[in-house]
C-alpha cells in the first residue's frame, strides 16, 4: 500500500457525514501511535469505514484500527506508519 496523505485523510473524514470528527495524532494504549477520528457511536464507525471506503483513503480498510473507549464515544486511530505526514 502506497503512504496516504494526512490531509486527504482528515477531508475524507471531514466529508464522510459522521457524528464525529477527525482528532489528528493520537497516543492510545500499548504503545500506539496514531491518527484518529472521534465516534459518537459503534454505528458511526460502520459509516465511517464505508465513506473512507468510496474515498482516497480505501486501502485503510485492510487495516484494523486501533479503538479506545470515550466514555459513551470512541476514538478509532490507524498508526503513523500507514501516512505521509
Amino acid at each position: 500500500m502506497e503512504k496516504l496523505d494526512l490531509e486527504d485523510f482528515e477531508m475524507a473524514v471531514m466529508n464522510s457525514g459522521i457524528e464525529g470528527e477527525f482528532y489528528g495524532e493520537y497516543f492510545g494504549r500499548s504503545s500506539h501511535e496514531g491518527y484518529a477520528v472521534t465516534l459518537d457511536s459503534e454505528a458511526q464507525m460502520v459509516k465511517l469505514g464505508a465513506a473512507l471506503g468510496d474515498s482516497v483513503c480505501a486501502d485503510l480498510a485492510q487495516y484494523t484500527p486501533h479503538i479506545d473507549s470515550l466514555g459513551r464515544g470512541l476514538i478509532v486511530s490507524w498508526p503513523k506508519h500507514l501516512f505521509n505526514d
